[in-house]
């Protein structure tokens, strides 16, 4: 039958494939001990990053307890920032935390706290610039908070918009704030 082309990767008989009669079988080996060595290297590699999530959650959670917001976020910040931002990793990071969160939860309104704290830590590492900021709207007989990371003043993995509706209350790092001018959105030193 000749050679078969598979999309725009060459041939499929360089791949370990071949093709008998026109029906394609794969070869013992090549093609599929690749993929299956590649499959193994991806599912361990998640399994990592399940329990890097699962560390770096339950050790924000001890520590919240008894440690100010800034010290923590002091704490959280690696002072330089080494990494190389890769999103493809961040989102399926992001995702863990979520669903972390998800079946372990923080508390019963929400889980936004410990998941921005969580997500700061490693978006730090990574190479992002992120700002940690925490807010406050009120509702009809209370007041109600968020927390949330911004990139370049933009919201960095938040779901939905409802982060609009609150009033910034505190900034970190505190610097960005110098950097606009914004007195009023600085922490209190305490």
């Amino acid at each position: 039958m000749g050679t078969n082309h598979f999309f725009a990767f060459g041939s499929m008989t360089r791949l370990g494939i071949s093709s008998r009669l026109g029906v394609t079988t794969i070869a013992r080996r090549g093609w599929l001990a690749c993929y299956a060595e590649f499959t193994m290297k991806r599912v361990v590699r998640k399994y990592v990053m399940l329990l890097q999530v699962a560390a770096i959650v339950s050790w924000i959670r001890l520590r919240l307890r008894g440690e100010a917001l800034p010290a923590m976020l002091k704490r959280l910040d690696p002072g330089a920032l080494s990494g190389t931002p890769d999103s493809v990793w961040f989102e399926d990071l992001v995702y863990y935390v979520d669903r972390w969160l998800h079946l372990f939860p923080y508390n019963v309104k929400g889980n936004c706290f410990p998941r921005s704290l969580a997500v700061y830590w490693f978006a730090r590492r990574m190479g992002y610039q992120v700002h940690f900021q925490c807010g406050v709207r009120k509702d009809a007989s209370h007041l109600d908070g968020h927390a949330w990371l911004t990139l370049n003043r933009l919201p960095f993995h938040e779901p939905g918009q409802h982060w609009q509706r609150y009033t910034v209350t505190f900034l970190y790092p505190p610097d960005s704030v110098a950097d606009r001018g914004d007195r009023a959105l600085s922490p209190r030193s305490e």
